[in-house]
């Protein structure tokens, strides 16, 4: 989703001319921040995998998931596989550990509406750390901070005498005040 803003920001300037250099800037700062863990959570998405990178991003997306997944694979416990069912000697199910992004990447992409956490945990024997980093990098988080912060600095500002403030100067006010108190 996130590489999708930045084309509609490319849009705006193309097609309507409109000056969008404040929204690139704002862009360019959010997604430098998370730009490894978007591209990771993007491509641990079975619904996607690598089909909407650019060519020339690749190799470089590769590497920083190629890092993060050896992080994975050499944390404790983590080498250990599941050998000690007598189920699991009569139908392996672990793939190749050594190719598991490999043979990920060119395992058919899931439907759109498919499940990406049970597809995870369906699959976790054959992509065992892949599916400890889906874990992680796909869980949404219980709350944001800085969402409640800001309903809480509204709920200040529109009050029963103040309920009929338009919308453009709410969000002056809360410009206002964030310009001051961020200094």
């Amino acid at each position: 989703m996130i590489l999708k803003i930045g084309e509609i920001i490319k849009t705006f300037e193309e097609k309507y001319k409109i000056n969008t250099e404040e929204m690139r800037v704002k862009y360019n700062k959010y997604f430098e921040f998370f730009k490894d863990h978007c591209y990771i959570s993007m491509i641990l998405d079975p619904r996607i995998k690598d089909r909407l990178l650019k060519p020339e991003d690749k190799n470089k997306v590769y590497i920083i998931i190629k890092n993060i997944y050896d992080t994975y694979k050499n944390k404790p416990d983590e080498k250990k596989i599941n050998e000690n069912t007598f189920f699991s000697s009569l139908f392996p199910t672990q793939i190749d550990i050594d190719n598991e992004i490999d043979n990920y990447l060119r395992a058919t992409v899931l439907g759109e509406k498919s499940d990406v956490l049970s597809f995870w945990n369906a699959n976790k024997n054959y992509f065992p750390t892949l599916s400890k980093m889906a874990r992680d990098y796909l869980s949404i988080p219980a709350t944001s901070v800085s969402c409640e912060e800001m309903f809480s600095e509204a709920g200040d500002i529109i009050t029963k005498k103040r309920n009929n403030l338009s919308s453009k100067l709410i969000e002056e006010i809360m410009c206002l005040d964030s310009w001051i108190t961020d200094e």
